[in-house]
């Protein structure tokens, strides 16, 4: 064989070779010797949350899914890669041609702020729960730590079945949340671990309650000695008779070392002085408490009282603090004792009784108070940190000055934090709102807030004299005037500067009045103001020229009128009565007065309008939005209703029922109010979005 014969063997034999053998996996020969048949999908999960799996292998062309899994209190905040969309839980790729990576990061979905809590002060921490916290489809109560000089911020998980308290002591020494409970007769503790996560059950004890002397029990405190040996809790034992004056305050020691519980004071100290308090503070020689005029009443008394550590005797520490006092607290080694109230904030000098009072609830204007949860010194912080859970905040006091800066809360928006907001207006030229707040302790207040940002600017404070339920709020843009409407109170609110001039001619130094008024309308062409009395369960009309209020509309079947709203164009009034749970129109030309709604169908049944509270006409629609319990759309041309769908939207909401009140604009957008926030409202789905909290 010559030379080139050799070589085209050689170059054939080669041939074989690279295309996998003469009869192997080449086929027929014609495939690419270039083709990849399999590529990897790999992923990369931020802190915060997982997917899985972390990688999979795809065929050329195929699809890989993966489930994407936030921790607790986490939500996805980007995902992408390999083409893929992401729906729910379940990232799916796209077609696969390549080696590719799907990429996850997750943020936090909202810091829950725990307005009873506790404090570690060897690790700086401010511990508590966030009750009904979503995880996945439950509904689960885990601690929460914020740190107290930093921004740290952490979720502990705990079991499903884990309970919200309400009422902590942190042990330093073992890393341990301390809860009390009371349930069937019994206080029991319980310890959990915060690096474990485990729990155990540190006290199961009968009170021996008496069933023909005591109904049951409270426990109002629990603190923690400074050197981790005893706890010690506030009881109050409830009297079978309902009268309060006979209720019992109870201190009880845990002796942690022992395992043993001892009775302090029951009702009385050995000498037989009386105790009556419902919260108390552990100051160097006793048990610093307030005094009050019954036990398990705010008020009363107001008196600081020291009880000595033996239960033997009890004295005055000071003169009542008229602050409506309710919680209290003092540094170890301390003679200062602070005390806040519902009515502002002191310090007292336990040597002496003096007394200072260092920030007035009237006088703040961002951070007040409405419901007290927890009360801490963080003298480290040469501050008062405390918690309330009608406004949902933590605020810190500085002990000096008394000025009050937030410290922990969840907010959209800049101003002062909104409470019971129960009526809303809108301007919608000048996209703004303005609401009716109730304002706690703190005072009613008319606030406006910006809808692009959410910023609330306090338009009016009215610091009435006794403390009124808002009802409506009727808003007159031509006339460059607002009618803020209480239960016991009307008023004409200027929307240039705030001021405030009072409408009905009852006692302003009365907390009742003459009327109990519900909502009202304004009838700008006989410049007037409609509104509904409760008492005479009556519409009545109040002339804004000369004063004169006359009864426009008055019937026992009416009954409990709670709002009323004038069709301009038909003349006709629209009355919702609360206590029928009934929509009615009244024609004041005809007198006829017929009843339109009295039920509306919810996935094929009914619900009653009797927990509704408000009504408003759609400015382009033949619509009435009828607030309460439900939010409904009753249709005035077709005659039918509609209740918006139930929702679970998020964790500071919670879902979508109680609306408080509604207003639709021109162009159909819906807004409405809920505790503590302004939001927008998709009727159709349910779905409600935070303007301002």
């Amino acid at each position: 064989m010559d030379r080139w014969k050799l070589l085209l063997v050689l170059v054939a034999g080669l041939s074989l070779v690279s295309c996998g053998g003469g009869s192997g996996g080449g086929g027929d020969g014609t495939s690419s010797g270039d083709a990849t048949s399999e590529f990897t999908v790999s992923t990369s999960a931020g802190s915060g949350g997982a997917i899985s799996p972390e990688s999979t292998t795809v065929s050329a062309g195929g699809r890989a899914r993966f489930n994407v899994s936030p921790d607790l209190g986490y939500k996805v905040s980007t995902i992408r890669g390999c083409g893929g969309t992401f729906d729910g839980s379940i990232y799916t790729t796209g077609p696969i041609a390549k080696n590719c990576q799907v990429t996850v990061t997750f943020e936090l979905a909202a810091r829950a702020v725990p307005t009873a809590f506790a404090i570690d002060f060897v690790n700086r921490r401010l511990i508590g729960q966030a009750p009904r916290f979503p995880a996945g489809q439950k509904r689960t109560n885990p601690f929460v730590v914020w740190g107290l000089d930093n921004s740290s911020y952490e979720i502990i998980p705990v079991p499903d079945d884990f309970p919200y308290y309400g009422l902590y002591a942190f042990d330093d020494s073992r890393n341990e949340v301390i809860l009390p409970s009371y349930l069937d007769g019994h206080l029991n503790l319980t310890a959990f671990d915060l690096d474990s996560r485990a729990q155990r059950l540190l006290l199961g004890y009968s009170l021996n309650l008496d069933p023909t002397e005591w109904s049951g029990a409270r426990i109002t405190d629990i603190k923690m000695s400074p050197d981790n040996t005893s706890l010690y809790l506030m009881l109050i034992y409830v009297s079978a008779t309902g009268d309060w004056a006979k209720n019992n305050t109870v201190i009880l020691r845990y002796d942690l070392a022992a395992d043993r519980i001892s009775t302090v004071i029951n009702g009385y100290t050995q000498s037989g002085a009386k105790v009556s308090a419902n919260s108390f503070t552990l100051a160097d020689d006793g048990f610093l408490v307030i005094g009050t005029e019954v036990p398990g009443a705010i008020g009363g008394d107001g008196r600081l009282r020291l009880i000595d550590y033996q239960g033997q005797d009890i004295k005055e520490v000071s003169e009542p603090i008229d602050l409506l006092p309710d919680r209290i607290d003092i540094a170890e080694g301390s003679s200062t004792a602070y005390v806040v109230g519902y009515d502002g904030i002191a310090k007292v000098n336990i040597d002496n009784g003096t007394q200072q009072v260092i920030s007035l609830e009237k006088e703040e204007l961002f951070f007040n108070v409405a419901r007290l949860g927890a009360v801490f010194l963080d003298t480290a912080g040469n501050r008062l940190l405390v918690g309330d859970y009608g406004f949902d905040y933590i605020f810190a006091m500085d002990r000096d000055t008394g000025s009050r800066t937030e410290f922990a809360a969840s907010s959209v928006g800049e101003g002062k934090r909104l409470i019971w907001p129960r009526a809303i207006e809108l301007d919608e030229g000048s996209q703004r709102a303005f609401v009716l707040d109730d304002g706690g302790y703190s005072g009613e207040v008319l606030v406006e807030i910006d809808l692009v940002t959410g910023d609330r600017t306090v338009l009016t404070r009215f610091n009435l004299f006794c403390r009124y339920v808002a009802r409506d709020l009727i808003l007159d843009l031509d006339g460059g005037r607002l009618f803020a409407v209480f239960e016991n109170a009307a008023f004409e609110v200027s929307l240039n500067d705030g001021n405030f001039t009072r409408l009905d001619s009852s006692d302003s130094g009365a907390c009742g009045g003459s009327y109990r008024f519900g909502g009202g309308s304004l009838d700008a062409a006989a410049n007037r103001l409609l509104l509904t009395d409760k008492i005479t369960d009556s519409v009545l009309a109040f002339d804004l020229a000369t004063k004169a209020v006359t009864s426009i509309h008055s019937s026992a079947v009416m009954d409990n009128p709670a709002d009323v709203e004038l069709d301009v164009a038909t003349g006709l009034l629209y009355i919702l009565s609360q206590g029928n749970g009934e929509l009615h129109s009244y024609d004041p030309a005809t007198g006829i007065a017929a009843v339109l709604l009295d039920s509306c169908p919810e996935n094929g049944g009914d619900t009653n309008i009797d927990w509704s509270h408000g009504l408003a006409l759609d400015p382009s629609n033949p619509w009435i939005w009828i607030s309460g319990n439900e939010l409904m759309r009753y249709d005035v041309e077709a005659k039918t209703c509609e209740v918006m769908p139930w929702r679970y939207v998020d964790y500071e909401l919670g879902s979508n029922i109680h609306i408080l009140d509604a207003k639709a604009t021109n162009g159909g957008q819906l807004y409405g109010t809920k505790i503590n926030n302004v939001v927008q409202i998709d009727f159709a789905s349910g779905e409600l979005i935070t303007i301002s909290r």
